[in-house]
């Protein structure tokens, strides 16, 4: 019997042994759980707090970005303005000039009405005076403005009388010049007529080999049939070119000149034909180059030949246009010259030649009289 009792309080020690252990355990797991619960809430309370600290960051970088943008557009915005005022200032000048100009025309239009009786454009209109003044009175009324002159003197002028005009027709300086005759030799160089029996010889067709038949050669082919055309051989200096302004077309057959440049060889035959009595062989812008160097129908080459041969003979045709343009030709009395038609190249004389002088019929190249530098004579071959 004891021993059965002592097993039994052996048993209850045990149990309570493990009852002890077990309230152990749950204590424990208590206390572990409470600790992750305070540790989650500093987690997220940390969290919190940064992630307000971040959007306090963003708003405040946000609104400076903003007020930047503000700051910006407000200037260019008065910029704009400014430019505006500017504008309109302006405006206001150019408007107020516009008057200013319209009154001075409309003073202008009411002298010239007084003084010549001229029409009116339309959109002016000439509105007298309020006090009815004369005609003497409304020119000394609009001379008073300091931008139109001084017309204080015209109507003395007028009650003077002008002088009397000249009858008609007037006596005339010069002949014009007609085209499509043939211009003689002898006619142009001495004032003489030429014979009847005589065929007329013209300075073109001897200069440019045109036959008795009036057929040109081939070179004026490429212009219009009957235009005027003459032929010189120039020599250039090394380093210089003719002193041109050429054009030409791909399709174009000669080339057109659009200019003479001064101080070249070409402006200085110019020269030498104005002070002579051969002004109608000047060569002028609207002339066509047919030929250089027996060169015809390839503009290309024709200018290759100018650009690398010192020593170059230069055809040229021209227009009826050109020709009305070119100054008189007419024979100072006091210097009488002659020249062979045989000559195949024309030397215009210099304003020195003194009278008496005879133009060299076996010269080849033009060379400008009185002229060193940079053109010299030689032969063409």
């Amino acid at each position: 019997m004891a021993s059965i009792a002592e097993s039994g309080r052996c048993c209850a020690t045990k149990q309570d042994a493990a009852a002890k252990g077990n309230n152990n355990k749950i204590q424990d797991i208590f206390s572990e759980s409470t600790m992750a619960e305070a540790i989650r809430d500093a987690i997220l309370i940390e969290v919190d707090r940064r992630v307000q600290e971040q959007v306090g960051n963003l708003m405040q970088r946000g609104k400076q970005w903003v007020s930047r943008v503000q700051q910006q557009h407000k200037e260019v915005s008065d910029k704009l303005a400014g430019e505006m005022a500017l504008f309109q200032k302006k405006q206001a000048s150019f408007e107020a000039e516009n008057d200013k100009l319209k009154n001075e025309m409309r003073s202008l239009q009411n002298q010239l009405a007084v003084l010549g009786g001229c029409d009116l454009p339309p959109g002016l209109d000439v509105r007298p005076s309020s006090s009815g003044s004369s005609t003497s009175s409304t020119v000394q009324e609009s001379s008073a403005a300091p931008s139109l002159g001084d017309f204080s003197g015209l109507t003395s002028v007028i009650a003077e009388g002008l002088p009397d005009i000249p009858p008609f027709p007037f006596s005339p300086v010069f002949s014009p010049m007609h085209v499509a005759a043939p211009l003689s030799l002898v006619d142009a160089l001495a004032g003489t007529e030429t014979p009847a029996t005589r065929t007329p010889l013209s300075l073109s067709s001897s200069l440019t080999g045109t036959h008795t038949n009036g057929e040109a050669d081939s070179p004026n082919s490429m212009y219009p049939t009957g235009a005027p055309s003459f032929t010189f051989t120039i020599r250039k200096a090394d380093g210089l070119d003719l002193g041109l302004n050429i054009l030409h077309h791909e399709l174009d057959q000669i080339l057109r000149i659009e200019g003479v440049r001064p101080d070249g060889a070409v402006d200085a035959w110019n020269r030498q034909c104005a002070s002579g009595t051969a002004a109608d062989k000047m060569v002028c812008p609207g002339d066509a180059i047919v030929a250089v160097n027996d060169i015809t129908g390839n503009p290309e080459m024709m200018l290759e030949e100018c650009r690398n041969k010192q020593l170059l003979r230069i055809t040229i045709a021209r227009g009826d246009s050109t020709l009305a343009a070119l100054p008189p030709v007419a024979l100072p009395p006091s210097m009488p010259v002659s020249l062979n038609a045989e000559a195949p190249v024309y030397v215009p004389p210099s304003p020195s030649v003194q009278a008496g002088t005879t133009l060299n019929a076996e010269a080849s190249v033009f060379v400008p009289m009185g002229v060193f530098s940079p053109w010299s004579v030689e032969p063409f071959n």
